[in-house]
């Protein structure tokens, strides 16, 4: 939730302690694959676990202004690139898209996007992103009234191609349908989802996330399977599911109240999504087909944001944000049994202050 980072960039934390095994200022080490890599959104590092055992491989300082938060909040990777939102850049003006290379965090490029870019989309091939542009800072807790936008990026020549006009208020999640060419948004501040041609980056369709009228919903997060497209509500507590086609609403699941879903992630090769459940602690674990609550895994006390699940689907990678000054924690989840009670929180590594976006690097 885009009101998080806000008032954390806004309050003056202490200096966040050193990560145990971490120096900012230094590459990554090279480390046996799988990781797990995240982004301390108020710590401004990358950090980096191996995931069996679990534990911390190395970190990637990204503190490029040392006056504010520059704030990594979203990660995506494309065989040796690792794409980096950062949000706050320049004076809380103009946030940037940064490009790594995997191998030695190495800086390739860095990209200026505008006012408050949030999540990215890739393309299968690696070559376009997608980014948002949250644009709301001023009202820290809403109503989020100001449009956003989406940028298009080449990736090799890290130039933008496109900014949309805009679109809806306070554009957060996004997902890329490149079979139908479109783009699916959540609009935190209007309410709503928007439908957007991923060529020409104009409005097909607005589709109102309501309860009988009453608004309210915040949309936050995306996650699309090739049938449904999963959005998770932050204010109304549930799961919204559209037809991924058609765009027809199917289904809500409700979850309860104050839970304040999160991020999501698809188990492959199986019909399970995970969706973090914020103040409730646990993970939710929807079966994709039957669209129902086929589980919930208890994290025991941690925040969950983001979500990761590693290509054989055995472990889960769950970000804590804990309270934002002090360290969270990267949590690592047993996924067999899922959906038979037999998942389970498996153990937990130190992170920096508020992690968040977690990606697996296979």
């Amino acid at each position: 939730m885009r009101t998080l980072i806000l008032l954390a960039a806004c309050t003056a934390a202490p200096p966040p302690p050193p990560t145990p095994g971490c120096d900012p200022d230094a590459p990554p080490p090279p480390a046996s694959r799988p990781l797990a890599l995240l982004g301390d959104r108020v710590s401004d590092r990358l950090e980096a676990y191996t995931i069996d055992p679990l534990a911390p491989a190395g970190c990637l300082g990204v503190d490029e202004n040392p006056g504010f938060i520059d704030e990594p909040f979203d990660l995506a990777a494309f065989g040796d690139a690792l794409y980096v939102v950062l949000g706050h850049a320049d004076s809380y003006t103009s946030g940037t898209l940064l490009k790594l290379h995997l191998p030695d965090g190495a800086k390739v490029a860095e990209l200026e996007l505008g006012e408050e870019p949030s999540m990215i989309a890739l393309s299968a091939d690696g070559k376009r992103a997608f980014v948002t542009l949250f644009r709301n800072l001023a009202n820290l807790q809403g109503p989020w009234t100001k449009p956003g936008a989406v940028v298009e990026v080449d990736t090799a020549a890290m130039k933008i191609v496109a900014t949309s006009p805009d679109l809806c208020n306070a554009a957060l999640g996004i997902a890329l349908d490149e079979a139908r060419g479109r783009l699916w948004l959540a609009c935190a501040g209007s309410d709503a989802l928007a439908l957007v041609d991923a060529n020409t980056l104009a409005v097909e369709r607005m589709i109102p996330l309501d309860d009988n009228g009453t608004p309210g919903s915040q949309p936050a997060y995306l996650a699309l399977d090739g049938k449904h497209a999963f959005v998770t509500a932050q204010n109304s507590g549930d799961l919204w599911i559209f037809d991924q086609e058609t765009a027809a609403l199917v289904k809500r699941i409700a979850f309860e109240n104050g839970t304040f879903p999160q991020r999501m992630a698809l188990v492959p090769n199986s019909r399970a999504l995970l969706v973090a459940l914020d103040y409730s602690s646990a993970l939710g674990a929807i079966d994709t087909d039957a669209l129902v609550v086929a589980d919930r895994v208890p994290l025991n006390g941690l925040h969950p944001q983001g979500v990761a699940v590693t290509a054989d689907a055995h472990w889960a990678l769950v970000t804590d944000e804990r309270d934002l000054q002090r360290p969270g924690h990267l949590a690592r989840v047993d996924l067999g049994g899922l959906g038979a009670g037999g998942a389970h929180l498996d153990g937990t590594a130190l992170a920096a202050v508020f992690p968040q976006a977690v990606i697996v690097l296979p």
